[in-house]
């Protein structure tokens, strides 16, 4: 009775860490297939629009505008970068791995959802302990998981309210912590945020991919991506990166 009670035992956990595996796996074939359809309908109208930025930049003379303009540009080579790198990432390429400055990185990510959320009355504020002066990740990747937790916030958080970030550095970990102000997430739907093509938007819009990518980008880099909620008091996102990825 107990061998066969032992061998039940075994199975279960042999069906459990299959389970685990198919789902990982799915995940995966939504990311590649999310990437795919990016790269085939986005690249051609992104090369478009910067080819007619960069014309208007030319014509215009008010100072003011042309920064708009060249944030613009800008914004739009990102977006080709970052297609180029979720091609690589679908096919499975290696990390872009260079030591890259910091505070430079989550100041940037930052800087970026606040001119894409420039309409909305919400203060972010910024809190930097003890950090480390360069970690070597994937820039393009970390960057792009932090812009995606932050829009994530903002769309979360109504006017006139809040998002914190804070990092630190504890042991040889790089911690990001996103705390937004917003509804929080009911416990019934927490399992899931992380999820492909899972999303609480409804009609407003969103694939469900955004969460699911930036945690498969920080995974990449032997990272973690957790989120701690209750239901009416917002939600914070804890990212954890190794300062060194030397053994990818």
């Amino acid at each position: 009775m107990q061998r066969s009670h032992n061998k039940i035992e075994d199975t279960d956990a042999e069906l459990a860490n299959r389970q685990e595996e198919l789902f990982q796996m799915r995940n995966m074939t939504a990311i590649k297939l999310l990437a795919s359809e990016i790269a085939h309908e986005v690249s051609n109208p992104l090369t478009s629009i910067s080819v007619f930025l960069g014309l208007l930049y030319e014509e215009i003379e008010k100072e003011e505008t042309k920064e708009t303009i060249e944030f613009m540009l800008k914004e739009v080579a990102r977006a080709q970068e970052i297609i180029h790198r979720l091609t690589d990432f679908a096919r499975k390429q290696p990390l872009n791995l260079k030591e890259v400055d910091v505070r430079e990185l989550i100041d940037g990510a930052a800087d970026i959802v606040l001119r894409q959320n420039a309409g909305k009355a919400i203060c972010l504020t910024t809190s930097l302990g003890e950090l480390p002066q360069n970690i070597v990740v994937d820039r393009m990747f970390i960057q792009q998981a932090l812009v995606n937790v932050l829009s994530n916030a903002f769309y979360a958080t109504p006017p006139r309210r809040n998002i914190d970030i804070r990092s630190n550095q504890v042991d040889n970990a790089l911690i990001i912590l996103v705390e937004d102000t917003g509804g929080g997430i009911s416990k019934e739907l927490l399992p899931h945020i992380f999820e492909p093509f899972f999303t609480t938007k409804g009609d407003a819009g969103g694939s469900g991919m955004g969460l699911a990518i930036a945690k498969k980008m920080i995974e990449l880099h032997r990272g973690t991506i957790t989120v701690n909620s209750t239901e009416g008091q917002g939600a914070a996102f804890k990212i954890t990166l190794p300062n060194s990825q030397n053994k990818l």
